[in-house]
């Protein structure tokens, strides 16, 4: 299992419904702010699922353009691709390119954090050189250079370009769930399929709903989500190294950083085990495609994963200050301070810290009998420091 299976039917999800009366009454705030706000139109349900990862994806690689992780493991997992291939790969993205070489051998198992590089340390496994592995070094390629091109870290593209985004997080959204695109699936069962055929394959609702997602996100008068990403953004910069305290997007040399980077895609709170969206500047965020007014429950999960991502992070690695929701057919941003965020889950200014210590007691038991490693005890300082860009 999971953070999120944990919530939606385990005993952690149990556990917040018994202990967070105030969720009824936040989750009710949220619906009536997505009220106000006329979203881009809805896409045919059979959709959601892979919009709602597709764009998460996209946002992933606008804050750092770091490597799709579960896309690039999701190859690995279905025989598409070998381990190596996915550490050599993930070395190629803007964010890996500082990696020192002893590292870049496992690009995939390195996470970028404010605090440094966090290391999953994911055991070592033997796979053969796949026959799609040519068609695949050739299409995360063409990704690479678009972004180097069209859109790196920070940079929102043109609709056109967006739209050869929308493409191509299509493709790795579904590689990150394997199994779950027929046509691909038919597709990579062929012997000589190529880039192209690949490119073709997203139909044009998923587009036209992703390039209009996109399009929200850059335009969008309510909230102005864009420049809110880039002015959370604004000061990130790895604190710990030559050049303490530098803006990100300055590009001065010595950051370890991308010029534009504002921020961490993917903060990883429990290897394999609990991983959020987006960490912009001190903002964690779940990005959430889906009509928030239709269910309920289904906010309340969203809230409660939110939650449990603040106290699961028991070494400050990722520095959040703010949590919330970015609305992405709304184009509408839902943010509270963590402290706040939690004392109105609890309905109460009092027991936030007996609250977290129960909770962390019981994840901690769950997450080991997951499979998992349990978060460290606070002061545990584990990140690798950053190293310079050659």
């Amino acid at each position: 299992m999971s953070l999120t299976s944990q919530l939606d039917g385990g005993a952690l999800g149990a556990w917040f419904a018994g202990r967070f009366p105030g969720t009824e009454r936040l989750a009710a705030s949220i619906t009536t702010a997505a009220n106000r706000v006329d979203p881009v139109p809805p896409p045919p349900a059979e959709h959601h699922h892979t919009i709602d990862r597709a764009f998460t994806t996209r946002a992933a690689l606008l804050i750092d353009g770091a490597p799709p992780y579960s896309a690039l493991q999701g190859l690995v997992t279905a025989g598409l691709a070998s381990q190596d291939w996915a550490h050599r790969t993930a070395a190629t993205f803007p964010s890996h390119r500082g990696l020192p070489p002893h590292h870049a051998t496992r690009a995939q198992d390195f996470r970028p954090t404010p605090t440094g590089w966090l290391d999953l340390k994911t055991p070592p496994t033997t796979s053969l050189i796949t026959r799609h592995e040519p068609v695949l070094t050739e299409f995360f390629g063409r990704l690479v250079r678009y972004l180097d091109g069209h859109a790196p870290p920070g940079t929102l593209g043109t609709p056109n370009v967006e739209a050869g985004f929308a493409r191509m997080c299509t493709l790795l959204a579904s590689w990150a769930t394997p199994n779950t695109n027929d046509a691909l699936t038919t597709l990579q069962a062929s012997q000589n399929y190529t880039v192209d055929d690949l490119w073709d394959l997203p139909d044009e609702p998923t587009v036209l709903a992703l390039t209009a997602l996109a399009e929200r996100l850059r335009t969008h008068d309510t909230d102005r989500p864009l420049e809110t990403w880039r002015a959370w953004g604004h000061d990130y910069a790895e604190p710990t190294g030559p050049a303490t305290l530098k803006r990100a997007d300055t590009g001065q040399a010595g950051t370890g950083l991308p010029v534009g980077v504002w921020g961490a895609s993917t903060p990883t709170l429990v290897p394999h085990w609990a991983t959020a969206d987006l960490l912009i500047g001190t903002h964690l965020i779940d990005v959430r495609t889906t009509d928030p007014t239709t269910n309920p429950t289904e906010i309340a999960h969203w809230l409660w994963r939110l939650a449990a991502y603040t106290w699961l992070d028991t070494t400050t690695r990722y520095r959040a200050r703010t949590v919330g929701l970015y609305l992405a057919a709304h184009g509408l941003h839902i943010t509270w301070d963590a402290t706040t965020f939690t004392q109105a889950l609890l309905a109460s200014p009092k027991g936030t810290e007996a609250a977290r210590k129960d909770f962390l007691a019981q994840a901690r038991k769950i997450i080991k009998t997951e499979g998992a490693t349990p978060p460290p005890t606070p002061g545990l300082k584990v990140p690798i420091p950053w190293r310079p860009r050659p």
